[in-house]
């Protein structure tokens, strides 16, 4: 039985060795590190990394195959211990058909209002950017 989606994923980044959580993850998303903004779902998935299914909270742990895994004694984040290691991730798949990986790197934004760090361009200058934060919220 595969997994239905959406559902959280927690995975391991390849680069960085990361762990990152990803909520309401479905195969269209293109999920990228919170420390060093690679990509998390690559097509080569299965060769880096293992898939464990949460029986209890229905979360894919997708864990480098370096990491150690013990079925029956390993937990997931809900505490439970009903893990099952899937021996192959149809997440690959699953994004190649939904069409994740279907950019090209030359047609990626870039120049002065670009920024990886932010998913949009919010049109603050720097002065407004700075005043966001040195506003007292808890003060009338």
């Amino acid at each position: 039985m595969n997994p239905g989606y959406p559902r959280d994923l927690m995975v391991m980044c390849q680069d960085c060795r990361i762990e990152n959580v990803v909520p309401d993850y479905s195969p269209s998303m293109f999920p990228v590190c919170n420390q060093c903004r690679e990509g998390l779902i690559a097509p080569n998935l299965n060769e880096t990394h293992n898939e464990i299914f949460c029986d209890d909270c229905g979360m894919s742990l997708l864990l480098l195959k370096t990491a150690e895994f013990k079925a029956g004694e390993s937990a997931c984040r809900c505490q439970g211990q009903h893990l099952r290691l899937l021996p192959r991730s149809d997440i690959p798949d699953e994004a190649k058909k939904a069409g994740a990986f279907d950019f090209e790197e030359d047609s990626l934004p870039e120049g002065d209002g670009y920024s990886w760090v932010r998913s949009e361009d919010l049109n603050v200058a720097d002065s407004d950017y700075n005043e966001i934060f040195d506003q007292d919220l808890g003060v009338e």
